[in-house]
């Protein structure tokens, strides 16, 4: 049966659409940022910046389908769509178009929306552990733990890499500058609560996280009790792994096993050519039959 071309079917032209739409509105957040930083709008720093994050939104974007390629797995359409999005939504309109700045609780609606994309992510990776190992309710139990586990696991991540960044080149992605009122010199600083506007925004993330997560997974855990058919929602697909081409003495051996001329059974009468025995050979056994006792 002959296959159609890798874009004329409607998932994976579906999904090309979403993602071009997204590179197109990150290429106009760029072409903008370029335009301010020539007027001077936009200083050097915040202009080398945003362009860093240009380049790993395009990395975002691409994760997912990476790791399929890698891996050799496709997950549900609607699993790339929301990843691809997620991206845009949380580096391209956040950092590149400044929505961090226009809408403060930007961060903690992404933070929020992380929660059920991760936890979608790990029931699709439940699925490929477990699928063959659990029945009833706790493969359900087992399912939404584990999706659990993992959504907090990549949000503490997250944290980790904000804190690091922060850390090596004096950027405020945990916004620990947002509550600084005063320098005082010798390393103190006054600040507009004692916890610090880094801390709470930390443990802010954390905590949404987890809500999204919760919200996402407990209906998710109640419908899959009574229909355990709901997890192969998530089920993605596997591709066998490709073998490598036999050595040629592997396959010439192969093929004499195979052969039906050389395996057939020979029928009454029939001599094998390469047994024939000449006159002379004849000769010479009687020969030798005779000679004996």
């Amino acid at each position: 049966m002959k296959q159609k071309p890798f874009f004329a079917r409607p998932r994976n032209l579906c999904v090309l659409i979403v993602f071009a739409a997204c590179l197109l509105g990150l290429a106009a957040g760029v072409v903008r940022n370029c335009v301010l930083y020539a007027e001077d709008g936009l200083s050097q720093a915040v202009f080398s910046h945003r362009m860093w994050f240009s380049l790993l939104c395009v990395v975002m974007m691409s994760v997912i389908f990476l790791a399929e390629l890698l891996f050799r797995v496709r997950f549900p359409l609607f699993l790339e769509l929301f990843a691809v999005v997620f991206a845009f939504c949380s580096v391209a309109l956040s950092t590149v178009y400044g929505f961090y700045e226009r809408i403060p609780p930007w961060d903690t609606i992404m933070h929020f929306a992380s929660g059920p994309l991760f936890s979608s992510v790990g029931l699709c990776l439940a699925w490929l552990l477990f699928r063959d190992k659990l029945q009833g309710a706790g493969r359900a139990v087992s399912y939404a733990l584990f999706a659990l586990l993992f959504a907090l696991a990549v949000g503490y991540l997250w944290e980790v890499y904000e804190y690091a960044y922060d850390s090596l080149t004096g950027k405020s992605l945990q916004g620990w500058e947002l509550g600084l009122i005063e320098d005082l010199g010798n390393g103190q600083y006054l600040v507009d609560d004692r916890r610090g506007s880094g801390l709470i925004d930390t443990m802010t993330d954390l905590i949404v996280n987890l809500a999204g997560s919760a919200l996402f997974l407990i209906p998710v855990f109640a419908v899959s009790l009574k229909r355990p058919a709901v997890l192969d929602g998530f089920a993605a697909t596997v591709y066998p792994r490709r073998t490598r081409r036999q050595p040629r003495r592997a396959a010439a051996q192969t093929d004499e096993q195979t052969d039906p001329e050389k395996n057939a059974p020979q029928k009454k009468g029939q001599t094998d050519p390469e047994r024939e025995t000449t006159p002379s050979e004849n000769e010479q056994t009687a020969a030798q039959t005779d000679e004996r006792p």
